[in-house]
């Protein structure tokens, strides 16, 4: 060997070896049960809730899929389910046999909670699913040594799931069930507008699994997310189009666009793309159905109810009710606990900017208010147009912040001129409350189920304004919004501005989906 390089050779041997002996330490991964794809979800952090916890002493598995299983215990010990593929809500036996007579063995379900991976000014990066173990039942072995009992499988993630046998705490035998996805759609028949109800369970926790999607007519309509609905997907579309049948595709795409030759993906199994048919019946539409609606799929605040705002050194109190509304709206604010007679200075506070400039918070004077005898004051206000999403309503006393309180604004529907004209009339959309995060920023418009493009409100303060064409044969057209993500930070497999149909597995604020119809005129 040339001597020139023989350094460079001890280098790379000593870095081999190195890496083959710390694969020999490492603690052996659990074989997956029968049917077990390999790309399971790698271990996540535990919930904060639990993060606080002691840690496990020296040798003790942190969870039931890292604990080895002791076959010593029960030898001739079997577990297994009467199918080895289901679906949600379906039922299943779980049998066992060659255990002791009268052995006890408590049966464990594992599965995932999923959430989404946000920076502190919501950046949205990606997904994770934290492990949990939920107890199924105990059973007893019968003089036989077996036993059976009847298990329905949970509202949960697609893909396989292990299900434990303890004995003492031991994990002493495994099985595994593979939950697939499902699609339901209906009605499938009625007039031009009728709502398409779509719901999906078992949408997978792999990767490339997470999400569904739906085409209209060959036209790709949106995603069916359901990362924080235990893999339920649940959303509605309105029918459109002339008389007669219309393709409503239901399917998966890695890349969460449809897949078209799906049946040639490494990972395939039949169903994973279902057609349905919906007839339209009439063009005569529902009038519920061409009315400007503002549809919720799910609107907790639960941080806000927990923090409504922070309070003064000796009690100042401020409160703004209600405390979460549309641009316009009326909002009572109160105040308690001030100094008799004291002037108070009302400031909103909002973010001002853009991705391209940079932005910041600012404060803007809203209002000033005395207090009465008694500290208090009372005052009716609008909310402000402006961003959507968290803002600060600050008091001020001589010129230092007292108390605060928070009120969020939702997004809304604020015009759309005209409602009807020929094919090609200009019409104008207006909204409002659109924020500016990157998950609030962006609006996807879908016209008759297809998308036409994204809108976006951080820049112009929460207002988002929308010409556009009216296009179609005469009759009813939909014009639908859904929220989105904008491109920020986001990781493979997630892509930037897709309709999220099923909104209600949306990262952050809740948000609704907005719908709108114009007819065309002959």
């Amino acid at each position: 060997m040339n001597t020139k390089y023989q350094p460079y050779a001890v280098i790379a041997l000593l870095a081999l070896l190195f890496v083959i002996a710390l694969a020999a330490c490492a603690t052996p991964a659990v074989s997956p049960a029968t049917g077990a794809s390999n790309n399971a979800p790698p271990a996540a952090a535990q919930p904060a809730s639990q993060a606080q916890a002691a840690p496990p002493s020296a040798g003790q598995p942190k969870s039931l899929a890292d604990m080895p299983l002791n076959r010593t215990k029960f030898p001739n010990g079997s577990l297994k389910t009467s199918d080895e593929i289901s679906y949600v809500g379906r039922s299943v036996k779980i049998q066992g046999a060659g255990y002791t007579p009268g052995a006890k063995l408590d049966l464990v379900w594992a599965t995932f909670d999923g959430k989404f991976k946000l920076g502190e000014q919501l950046e949205f990066y990606n997904h994770e699913f934290v492990e949990r173990n939920v107890p199924i039942a105990s059973a007893q072995a019968d003089d036989a040594g077996k036993f059976s009992l009847d298990f329905v499988v949970p509202e949960d993630y697609g893909g396989v799931h292990n299900i434990y046998a303890l004995s003492g705490g031991e994990k002493v035998m495994q099985a595994g069930l593979n939950v697939r996805t499902e699609y339901f759609v209906s009605p499938l028949s009625g007039p031009v507008g009728t709502p398409i109800h779509i719901k999906v369970t078992g949408i997978g926790y792999a990767k490339w699994e997470e999400s569904r999607n739906v085409a209209y007519d060959n036209q790709f309509t949106g995603l069916l997310v359901g990362i924080l609905n235990k893999g339920t997907a649940e959303a509605t579309i309105r029918a459109t189009g002339g008389l007669g049948n219309h393709n409503v595709r239901v399917g998966s795409g890695g890349a969460q666009m449809p897949y078209l030759n799906v049946q040639q993906a490494p990972v395939y199994f039949p169903g994973r793309i279902q057609d349905f048919t919906f007839k339209v019946t009439s063009l005569e539409p529902d009038p519920a159905s061409i009315e400007l609606q503002t549809e919720w799929q799910g609107r907790s605040y639960a941080d806000l109810n927990a923090n409504p705002g922070a309070v003064g050194a000796k009690g100042e109190r401020l409160t703004v009710t209600p405390n979460v509304a549309t641009v316009g709206a009326p909002l009572k604010v109160t105040a308690s606990g001030f100094a008799p007679n004291t002037t108070i200075e009302l400031q909103w506070q909002a973010m001002r900017g853009n991705r391209n400039s940079g932005w910041a918070a600012q404060s803007f004077p809203l209002d000033k208010i005395t207090t009465d005898a008694n500290g208090k004051f009372e005052r009716e206000v609008k909310m402000p147009d402006d961003l959507g999403g968290s803002h600060a309503l600050i008091a001020l006393v001589n010129g230092q912040k007292v108390a605060d309180a928070t009120a969020i604004i939702e997004p809304s529907i604020l015009s759309m001129s005209p409602r009807s004209g020929p094919a090609g009339t200009d019409i104008k959309i207006v909204l409002k409350g659109v924020g500016w995060t990157e998950v609030d920023n962006v609006y996807i418009m879908n016209y008759d189920n297809a998308i036409a493009g994204y809108a976006c409100g951080f820049n112009s303060v929460g207002d988002v304004t929308i010409n556009i064409k009216a296009t179609g044969a005469p009759g009813w057209h939909y014009i639908d919004f859904y929220p989105s993500i904008y491109i920020g930070h986001a990781e493979a497999p997630w892509i930037p501005d897709v309709p999220w149909l099923s909104f209600k597995s949306h990262p952050g604020l809740p948000k609704p989906a907005m719908h709108l119809a114009f007819l065309v005129t002959p």
